[in-house]
């Protein structure tokens, strides 16, 4: 067989696949209809720095020390080991010290259906450790899966991305992630962390 009539047979092949598999147009309408899509949010006068690997660690604790009033943040994975060299820590450290000097800090953290699980087990022990420190924390429902990795600062910051908060993604891994200062953003990001959050 030629290369020419291969390549066709295998993009046909992918446009049978595609077919087959991808949702219809009557699908997506039914998600629109539902409330399930929402229309791209167009922000004006805002500015967006893009923070790489360990550009992000400073850019989040300078905006939590600077917070006057609330920070408000949303993770899948927050891993702190109360040691002097663990990154995560620095952020919880900043944390506690908003909430003493009178921020609402809230934090949102995943919980897994298995107790056990790493990634819930270490959401948990920081949970403790940061509400000794006066900060609210809430655990989601272990029915559902909580995958963000966001943070709302005094209403105007907004920190997206892939960061979770562990040594591996603050120290080591290759991530990226962006810093918003938008007011509207912030109303819109925050309003979904809100929606998350058990009614305690």
């Amino acid at each position: 067989m030629s290369r020419q009539k291969h390549s066709l047979y295998q993009a046909v092949g992918w446009l049978v696949i595609f077919s087959l598999f991808a949702p219809s147009t009557s699908a997506v309408s039914a998600l629109i209809k539902k409330g399930e899509h929402r229309q791209p949010l167009a922000v004006p006068n805002s500015s967006i720095a893009v923070l790489v690997d360990r550009n992000y660690l400073p850019a989040l604790k300078d905006a939590i020390d600077g917070a006057k009033k609330e920070i408000t943040l949303s993770f899948f994975h927050f891993k702190t080991k109360t040691s002097n060299d663990s990154y995560p820590d620095v952020i919880m450290t900043s944390l506690i010290k908003a909430s003493q000097r009178g921020v609402k800090v809230s934090v949102l953290l995943e919980q897994g259906r298995d107790p056990g699980e790493s990634n819930t087990r270490e959401n948990i022990q920081t949970m403790e450790r940061l509400r000794k420190g006066g900060v609210i924390v809430h655990l989601d429902s272990s029915a559902t899966t909580t995958h963000t990795k966001t943070a709302v600062v005094d209403g105007k910051y907004t920190f997206i991305g892939s960061h979770n908060l562990t040594q591996s993604a603050l120290k080591y891994n290759h991530e990226i992630s962006v810093m918003i200062e938008s007011q509207q953003v912030a109303a819109e990001a925050l309003d979904y962390i809100k929606s998350l959050m058990p009614n305690e």
